[in-house]
This record gives C-alpha cells, structure tokens and sequence, in this order.
C-alpha cells in the first residue's frame, strides 16, 4: 500500500548523509529546533518506509567545512532541481537518534 507522502507534513530537505546519530541536510526552513521528531520517508525497491530521528543537537555547517569542493560538487552535480524551492546556504548538521522505523503492511496497518 503506498503511503500518500503529501499526508506526512512540510518538507523541509533533502538528507545527504547520515547515519544513527546524525544527519546532513541540505533544507529550507530555518525553524527546527532540539527536541523535534523527523519523519523520514524512504522507499527502495518498492519498500517504502518512515524513519524517525530525534534531534539532540544542530549547527549550520557550511561556513565550517574544510573541504568545499565535496559540497560544491554535490550542488553543480545535481543542479537547480536538486536545489528548488531550497535556501543554497542552509546546510544542516542534526546530531541525535534515530529511534525507528514505520512501515505498512499489505492489510494497510502501521507497524513500528
């Protein structure tokens, strides 16, 4: 059963790494803050998937990385249509836990 992705809320980016205790995400709203849940919507191979992050700590990390060219190369790669409707500066660092996942079945129940 295919879950209506527009039910799920606001979008706020695209994740472009992350992991079990921290994200990177390119967003458009400035507004999060500690304490928030993230609903993040996967689907491979036709097994689509909620996964929910807890943030514990955040910092704007594009003036602090090192290494541009990573970025610069993610941005030029993927162009405007990565980047619509999105702030270019608004790169995210997210450090918390991800606390699970919610799927549903073929009768339409969630189960987490």
């Amino acid at each position: 059963m295919k879950i209506d992705k527009d039910k799920l809320g606001e979008l706020y980016g695209k994740v472009g790494v992350g992991n079990q205790t921290s994200l990177g995400i390119m967003g458009r709203n400035r507004d999060i803050s500690v304490g928030e849940i993230f609903m993040i919507y996967s689907d491979r191979d036709g097994h689509e998937r909620i996964f929910f992050f807890r943030v514990l700590g955040l910092e704007n990390y594009l003036r602090q990385v090192d290494d541009m060219s990573r970025i610069a190369g993610t941005l030029l790669t993927e162009g405007d249509a990565y980047l619509s409707g999105m702030d270019r500066n608004m790169l995210l660092s997210l450090g918390g836990r991800m606390l699970g996942y919610a799927e549903k079945d073929a009768k339409g129940e969630w189960t987490f």
